[in-house]
């Protein structure tokens, strides 16, 4: 721990260089960082209240750490996933950013030394979206396919009834159930998703805060954390969104220019950074949620 007043290593409750209290201005800082009081000053700016909070906005903040230029590299290579490993860094990169940010370091900016770290969290994200999302996704989806062709077949042969004249007598709620039945299957699809998605989220980010694997497979606690987070969760799906269409919209219209080389690698990285920034408020209730259970 160092003070947050002068930047030095503090023991106690007091600073010995400065007298601050430790309680109230001790910070946290990265392992491969030396916290000086420029340090400080760099990453760190005081409000009227005499407070000490991060610098920038969910766009500007990686430009306002210290060395910034050694570490946004890292999100931009999301744009390369057809190559796998890069997408991995850049999702590793993300949850560091996250557990920086809610535990409160000095340097918000993950850091190329935890390269390895990066790529191990990536792996485990990865393949817990895929039994999140991927896997039961294709199951549904299988179902799915059952189940309307099912109901396709039938509506067919109800049609080819009231065209050669032969039409049950019941042919008008036959064709009716069938195809609300039909709406019904992918609506339970869409709910689906609605449920899973936020799920995952939400244990993403307490993976990133507590480091612990098990974060995924607490189910019941995950849930409740979503409900806690509607307001958060809408958010970061609006701002998800945003930037989706942005990008999309962006690449559509730089594509056969220099800069269309260009530009859709660094908004890879902004989207990864911005995110990660409205995964803050998520994270902090993940993290006081933690708290409240170790008690």
């Amino acid at each position: 721990m160092y003070c947050a007043n002068c930047g030095q290593p503090v023991s106690g409750e007091i600073c010995a260089h400065c007298g601050a209290a430790v309680s109230a201005g001790s910070i946290a800082v990265a392992r491969d960082l030396t916290v000086t009081p420029e340090l400080l000053a760099t990453n760190l700016s005081v409000n009227e209240r005499g407070e000490r909070s991060i610098r920038g906005n969910a766009l500007t903040w990686p430009f306002h750490q210290h060395h910034w230029w050694t570490s946004i590299w890292m999100p931009m290579t999301n744009w390369f996933w057809f190559f796998g490993f890069p997408r991995l860094l850049s999702i590793g990169w993300a949850n560091d950013a996250i557990r920086r940010r809610v535990h409160g370091d000095v340097d918000l900016l993950p850091r190329i030394s935890d390269l390895g770290t990066h790529f191990k969290v990536g792996v485990v994200v990865l393949v817990m979206g895929f039994v999140y999302l991927v896997l039961p996704g294709m199951v549904a989806s299988w179902i799915l396919q059952v189940l309307w062709w099912e109901h396709l077949s039938q509506i067919l042969h109800l049609l080819s009834g009231w065209v050669t004249g032969h039409a049950p007598p019941n042919f008008g709620n036959s064709l009716r159930n069938n195809v609300l039945d039909m709406i019904s299957d992918a609506s339970a699809q869409f709910v689906f998703g609605l449920i899973a998605i936020p799920l995952f989220i939400i244990a993403r980010i307490r993976y990133a805060v507590t480091g612990r694997i098990s974060s995924f497979f607490r189910l019941f606690s995950n849930i409740w954390l979503s409900f806690m987070n509607i307001a958060n969760l809408l958010v970061y799906f609006f701002v998800a969104c945003l930037l989706l269409v942005a990008i999309n919209f962006l690449n559509g219209l730089l594509l056969f220019t220099v800069i269309g080389l260009v530009i859709p690698i660094v908004l890879s990285g902004v989207n990864i950074w911005m995110l990660t920034y409205f995964a803050a408020p998520i994270a902090r209730c993940v993290l006081e949620h933690e708290k409240k259970d170790s008690l």
